[in-house]
Parts: C-alpha cells; structure tokens; sequence
C-alpha cells in the first residue's frame, strides 16, 4: 500500500491538470480524499504520479469501522482526514461508557472526561446506566487513536468540534520516539 500524500488544493491543480473548481466538485461529492485544515484551506491527497487519490470505500479489518486516514508520519493530515460524517450513521444510537470503552479500546474514565468536556452527548439520561450518542464515541476515538500513538497532550476538540491540529507537531514526533 501507498501512503498518499496530502497537498493543497492550488498545487494538486498543478499536478492532476484538473481546475481547482473540479477539485472541490469532486471533494464536494466525496469521490476523491480530502481535508480541511482550521483555517479553512482544503488539501487533497494525490500518489506519486500526481493522480487524486479516489476516497476508499472500504474500512481497515480490526478498525471498528475507522475511516481510512493515510497520511504518513504527518499528524495534522491525519487528524483533519477524521471526519464527523464519516460517523453519521451511528448518530443517535445510543451506548453504555462501558459498552463504547469496549467496542473502541478507549478507558472508561478517558470516555467520562470527553463527556465533562461536551464532546459526547448524552442519549438518554433518565434510565440506568445512561446512553451516549455511539457517533460522537467513535469520532472522538479516531481521533484519540492518532493522538495516542503521538503521546499528544492536546485538546481533542476545537470549538467547533473539529479536530484539534497541533501547533508544534515536531515535538508530537519527539514524544513518540522518546521512551518513558
């Protein structure tokens, strides 16, 4: 398998001939992979020979139906790769914190910080054990699955429930190669 690289939309014109309005047509139908940096830059990812990647329609076997986010060693791509509705036809199930800590391989405790922060929403509170939205679970532990490897100390969420982006990646790097 190839590690596609990601590039900014005005370069992977360059490099594919296409337009930059066919690019965002094609990322705007989900046909080819793409993300969207906090500033609101899109990239594209694109091969060796410079041909847009198509999205996979397939998932990783053993990924509890992760999407796929191959963006090598870089932590922003792989972090704005994950997005929200990727995760849409789980919205609304709900699951028990000692369901979803099982079904995605996060603590327990890590899921109850998420729901301190307002990143999970509860379900159905009334009834014993209470029930969390099963789509916020899965999204927040895609992403805490890149940050994990990172040993990234970061907050997880930005304000507007997008990924947080590290500002000094490098150190994230540092960390992970650094045994404790």
């Amino acid at each position: 398998m190839t590690i596609p690289t990601f590039i900014p939309l005005n370069e992977a014109a360059v490099r594919t001939g296409w337009t930059v309005e066919r690019l965002r047509e094609l990322v705007a139908a989900g046909t080819i992979m793409a993300g969207k940096l906090p500033d609101g830059d899109i990239i594209v990812a694109v091969d060796e020979s410079g041909t847009a990647i198509e999205t996979p329609t397939e998932t990783i076997p053993d990924e509890r139906e992760l999407p796929l986010a191959a963006a090598g060693d870089d932590i922003n791509a792989q972090l704005a790769a994950i997005r929200r509705e990727d995760f849409k036809h789980l919205e609304g199930q709900g699951i028990t914190v000692s369901e979803a800590a099982k079904k995605y391989g996060v603590p327990g405790p890590t899921i109850r910080d998420w729901m301190k922060a307002k990143y999970i929403t509860v379900v159905n509170s009334n009834k014993y054990p209470a029930k969390i939205d099963e789509a916020d679970v899965a999204y927040c532990a895609a992403i805490h699955a890149v940050r994990k490897k990172y040993k990234s100390r970061a907050p997880l969420l930005n304000d507007d429930g997008t990924p947080y982006l590290l500002k000094h990646p490098q150190l994230a790097k540092a960390r992970r190669l650094v045994s404790y």
